[in-house]
């Protein structure tokens, strides 16, 4: 979706809207947490272009995700993975982030 977005920013307000209804049922089981990273780099790559808060979705990554689920590797490697590429603009943007993470920093 990413991918689409980026190629025809038409589609991004329609994908906000989708995402925003996944992100409520990703936030109830947390068996589908490996859908929050995708999600959050689609937020933090077009939310400003729709004017849109991520915040919530940043929350839920930074602090539920690691403390519930840090016995999964293969998400831990991932969330890592994320945070270590998107580093500059959390440290700018997100307070959970500096927070949470300042090893990461």
């Amino acid at each position: 979706m990413d991918i689409v977005c980026r190629q025809d920013s038409s589609y991004v307000y329609r994908a906000l809207s989708f995402l925003k209804t996944v992100h409520g049922r990703v936030c109830q089981d947390l068996t589908l947490a490996q859908a929050l990273l995708p999600m959050a780099q689609f937020f933090l790559n077009h939310s400003e272009m729709a004017a849109v808060d991520a915040e919530a979705v940043y929350r839920h990554l930074f602090t539920r995700i690691p403390s519930e689920l840090f016995h999964q590797p293969l998400l831990a490697f991932q969330f890592i993975h994320f945070c270590k590429n998107n580093a500059r603009f959390f440290t700018q943007n997100v307070g959970v982030f500096r927070r949470s993470f300042p090893n990461l920093l």
